[in-house]
């Protein structure tokens, strides 16, 4: 669904689920990336603050730091281009 509709509704809800699978299944850093990509696009989403709930309060604390210098983040850089 993400590579092939990203213009859909859904797409936010999309990649909530891909933070959420990747956070349960151990997978922190993806889950980490793909809550990032969320933030950058969709700041303003209850998807994206639920994605907040997922991590634990240290998680957030770090998470959110990192999300702040979004426009120098490289990772966040690459992840975007992926989907344009």
């Amino acid at each position: 669904m993400v590579d092939q509709y990203q213009t859909t509704v859904f797409i936010e809800e999309a990649l909530y689920r891909l933070v959420e699978i990747h956070y349960v299944i151990g997978l922190k850093d993806e889950a980490e990336k793909y809550a990032k990509l969320l933030g950058y696009n969709y700041q303003s989403s209850k998807w994206y603050e639920k994605s907040y709930e997922i991590f634990d309060k240290s998680d957030v604390n770090n998470f959110s730091k990192l999300t702040k210098n979004k426009k120098d983040n490289l990772i966040t850089k690459t992840i975007k281009s992926l989907f344009e």
